[in-house]
């Protein structure tokens, strides 16, 4: 059966099963991934497959990303064997093969002879580390431009989707309005919290539990004291930077007293209480500087010293109105001065961004009713920040400067959009059926769309033609560049035409009457 424009029409019969993209894929995968797992621990639980000395106490034996697998052993030839027994054996069972050739092992710490045995066993050939995923090191240091360089290559130059790729962000000065050195700063920053939040709320994460048991030696309060070291990941060393902010935001609510740190835990209205008290690094005023608050209150007694100033007298005040319970002691999430539930990383990002007036572009890029990838890609082109040749020239990389539309000029954003005549002739196929003058000049089109003048639907018939022409100008521009797929501005706006005829369609349930005007002028020539 075909789902359109909310209703069930038709039928046909699967011949081809089930195919990448469809919605049931991953359950599929996610359940025939759980039963390798299994068997991947049942052999390691059994002493058939040794643990990797750094996996042994979490009982680590292998990581899924996707369709890859890292499997993790002690390195001795038993252990491979084994694994590789289990790997064929799920594949009777499955009919999942391992391709061998694709396949690699890494080791460290075996002889010559003994990787050489491994692979002559196995059939499996050496790697070099560092490992590689998608082309990029996995590292526990922060990636250089140098080792992004072939993820940029790569998604820079596939059709739409290099809308989604933004490496070359990070080298830009800020621009008016757009994503900038600032702004990705404030978005590690939030997502660094939102790790923090993981770190605290939600323990079943492999990397936070062994972020738990070997940095934080499990217990959560160290976090707020651990020091940062050389040899800490640049992961880590994000966390230990970021939580300042943090720390007014992850409150406490006192239970038991028993895992709550007096001294460093934010579970009193004055946060941490050695800067409250003006304590120096060294002083906690008699007692150990990682008492709990239960250690510290023994049958509604405290075991502290009488005030000797103002602000020790507001503390004693306030543990006058302490009452421990069996309760066990809870963390909870108050960014705003408000208990909150659930971890919102646009919430964190929001607080942290530097706020700038609204740019005046902002409703002809994203538009609320157009096609979301078109409202990124051209949110991306205003930028500049779309891997054009010029661009990619002055990253150092060797390229053919020249535009691959034309093969004329210099290809730069102004040029492609849409100065060249190619991409102008696909340009002014789209805004003449929408009613649009025909302006070749990048800023002055974009000046023209965030001032149009005009009723609701041609308004938004407008940005959407300009939009769509943008979208499958680039798309046709990385088609060519790496599929040598040519296609001629006839075939081009034909495909964008049906395209925004179906996205004006759409429109019909929720908004019958735009969508009968806008599809009126559509289709009046």
């Amino acid at each position: 059966m075909i789902g359109f424009n909310g209703s069930v029409q038709g039928y046909f019969r699967s011949t081809r099963g089930l195919r990448q993209g469809d919605p049931l894929s991953p359950y599929l995968f996610v359940a025939a991934m759980n039963c390798l797992s299994l068997m991947l621990d049942r052999a390691a639980a059994e002493g058939r497959v040794g643990y990797h000395h750094h996996c042994r106490e979490a009982k680590l034996t292998h990581l899924c990303f996707a369709d890859d697998l890292l499997l993790f052993c002690d390195g001795s030839l038993d252990s491979v064997k084994t694994v590789m027994d289990v790997l064929q054996q799920f594949a009777e069972v499955s009919c999942l093969k391992v391709s061998i050739a694709k396949s690699s092992f890494f080791s460290c710490g075996l002889s010559e002879d003994e990787a050489n045995r491994i692979s002559q066993e196995t059939g499996l050939s050496q790697g070099q580390l560092p490992v590689r995923y998608l082309g990029v090191p996995l590292v526990t240091r922060k990636l250089s431009m140098s080792n992004c360089e072939p993820l940029i290559q790569q998604g820079s130059t596939e059709g739409h989707h290099s809308a989604r790729v933004s490496w070359d962000t990070v080298i830009l000065p800020k621009s008016e309005g757009g994503l900038g050195i600032k702004d990705l700063h404030h978005w590690n920053k939030a997502c660094s919290i939102k790790l923090i939040w993981l770190l605290f709320f939600r323990s079943g994460s492999i990397w936070v539990a062994w972020f738990s048991k070997t940095i934080l030696q499990s217990c959560t309060s160290n976090f707020w004291i651990i020091k940062e070291k050389q040899s800490h990941s640049h992961t880590v060393k994000k966390l230990i930077r970021v939580r300042d902010l943090a720390y007014p935001w992850i409150k406490v609510k006192v239970g038991n007293g028993r895992t709550t740190r007096f001294w460093v835990d934010n579970w009193s209205p004055f946060g941490n209480l050695r800067t409250f008290l003006n304590l120096s690094q060294s002083s906690t005023l008699g007692t150990r500087a990682t008492a709990t608050i239960d250690d510290l209150c023994r049958e509604g007694i405290w075991s502290l010293p009488s005030p000797r100033s103002e602000q020790q007298l507001s503390l004693h005040a306030h543990l006058t109105t302490i009452n421990l319970s069996e309760e066990e002691d809870t963390i909870f999430w108050m960014p705003q001065g408000k208990k909150l539930s659930t971890f919102s990383t646009g919430m964190i990002y929001d607080l942290l961004r530097e706020h700038k007036p609204q740019v005046l572009w902002h409703k002809a890029v994203w538009t609320s009713r157009g096609i979301p990838k078109q409202n990124f890609l051209t949110w991306l082109v205003h930028l500049n920040r779309c891997p054009t040749k010029d661009r990619i020239v002055g990253w150092g990389l060797q390229t053919d400067p020249r535009c691959v539309l034309c093969n004329m000029v210099l290809e730069t954003r102004d040029h492609l959009f849409f100065d060249c005549n190619f991409s102008f002739s696909t340009w002014s196929a789209l805004a003449t059926k929408a009613r649009t003058p025909q302006i070749r000049q990048w800023n002055q089109v974009v000046n023209y769309m965030q001032s149009i003048q005009a009723a609701k639907h041609i308004r938004l018939l407008q940005l959407l033609a300009w939009q769509t022409a943008v979208y499958f100008i680039w798309t046709e521009r990385n088609s060519r560049i790496h599929r040598g797929s040519f296609r001629s501005v006839d075939s081009i706006t034909s495909v964008a035409s049906s395209l925004i005829k179906n996205k004006i369609s759409s429109l019909r349930n929720s908004s019958p009457q735009l969508s009968s005007s806008m599809i009126q002028i559509w289709l009046s020539d």
